[in-house]
């Protein structure tokens, strides 16, 4: 697997954060909506976690059962309008989402987990402990990157029981 650190990175003309095509990454390093506090660690988190999800086709079925019927839903809004796509909301967190970019597809739902669990491990703790769905999904997300050899014992900070 290899990491490209770019300057600028688009898909399909449009500039885009990362890239990942289940054994490489692109990572852009200059960020296009200014100075946003770790983006260079969540790119890296969200893209990684889409190799470690496509390992295996059973993670893809057991990932995708929490939510599928909200997948796809404002699509064209959410992959166009960053502010729109990194929001919340107590009605987006009872549908098992922590931003409403994870409606866009089974991917980056398991995206936006990934690189809020291994960023902000403390925020992603509060919503499990509130919103069931959203601690039923956190827990399948470590069983998927312990089934796939990585973080054998994830720090007590990143869970919750």
């Amino acid at each position: 697997q290899n990491i490209y650190l770019l300057e600028d990175l688009r898909l399909d003309n449009m500039p885009v954060g990362g890239l990942s095509n289940g054994s490489d990454l692109w990572i852009k390093v200059k960020t296009y909506y200014g100075e946003y506090r770790n983006f260079n660690s969540i790119v890296l988190h969200h893209e990684f976690s889409s190799n470690i999800l496509k390992k295996n086709y059973k993670n893809v079925k057991r990932w995708s059962a929490f939510s599928e019927n909200f997948y796809g839903t404002d699509r064209d809004r959410l992959l166009g309008d960053y502010d729109y796509s990194r929001g919340s909301s107590h009605l987006i967190h009872l549908q098992g989402f922590v931003y409403n970019y994870g409606k866009v597809d089974y991917e980056n739902d398991f995206n936006t987990y990934a690189e809020i669990l291994f960023t902000e491990p403390k925020k992603l703790s509060t919503l499990a402990e509130q919103y069931p769905i959203i601690h039923k999904k956190l827990l399948k997300l470590k069983e998927i990157y312990i089934s796939e050899g990585y973080n054998k014992k994830f720090p007590d900070e990143y869970l919750t029981n």
